[in-house]
């Protein structure tokens, strides 16, 4: 699809395709978007928000992704990944309605 926008005009194509936030808990239990090295979550769930740009959303679209990390304490589920895996899931629910 980029390849026949970048056809009529090359400037059209934006330079990052995809961008991507990892979404973790701050002190006050909201959701914050935050750049930090692999490996230092604290609960086996980690969440991110990626834009994406395609021709016909050239300023993006965010999509929510959660995922259960198994290679934090085998992928044990706790208090502290069903309070995190809720927070993103419920924000998004509020957002879309």
């Amino acid at each position: 699809m980029w390849t026949k926008v970048r056809s009529l005009d090359s400037l059209l194509s934006p330079p990052k395709l995809i961008e991507t936030k990892e979404l973790v808990l701050d002190e006050n239990d909201q959701l914050a978007e935050v750049d930090r090295a692999p490996g230092n979550n604290t609960f086996g769930i980690i969440a991110w928000v990626f834009n994406m740009k395609t021709p016909k959303y050239p300023n993006g679209r965010s999509v929510v992704a959660i995922a259960n990390d198994v290679t934090y304490k085998i992928g044990s589920f706790s208090p502290a990944e069903d309070n995190f895996s809720i927070s993103p899931s419920s924000t998004l629910a509020t957002a879309a309605c």
